[in-house]
């Protein structure tokens, strides 16, 4: 556990919770992770809102769970988030998050060419 979490910002939660996941001074702790990139993301930070999308993705440090994956992705995406943009559109592309493609494109109206 990283100590002394009280007045920490967002950006320390995230590059603690960086560090933790790739083992960065000690041993890779991805639990460890999920807790720091949760404490940054809960502020809003869209970085660690799409690490935790990650994390949640492939498993690393909880469960699977695709759902909160997509959630955690929308939320940095809609900040405007490239990676978030990205790993929403696989999301959206696999079906995964319980999130769906359309096939249906827009109509047209009969004055277009």
């Amino acid at each position: 556990m990283w100590c002394g979490d009280a007045g920490r910002s967002a950006k320390d939660f995230y590059t603690a919770g960086v560090r933790s996941y790739i083992g960065d001074g000690a041993t890779e702790d991805h639990g460890e992770a999920l807790r720091l990139f949760q404490l940054a993301a809960d502020m809003g930070h869209a970085r660690a809102q799409t690490s935790l999308g990650e994390c949640y993705r492939l498993g690393e440090g909880t469960p699977e769970d695709h759902v909160k994956a997509a959630q955690y992705y929308r939320l940095a995406a809609d900040q405007g988030n490239a990676r978030a943009q990205a790993c929403l559109g696989i999301c959206y592309r696999l079906g995964e998050g319980n999130l769906k493609t359309t096939s249906r494109l827009p109509s047209t109206t009969a004055s277009q060419p």
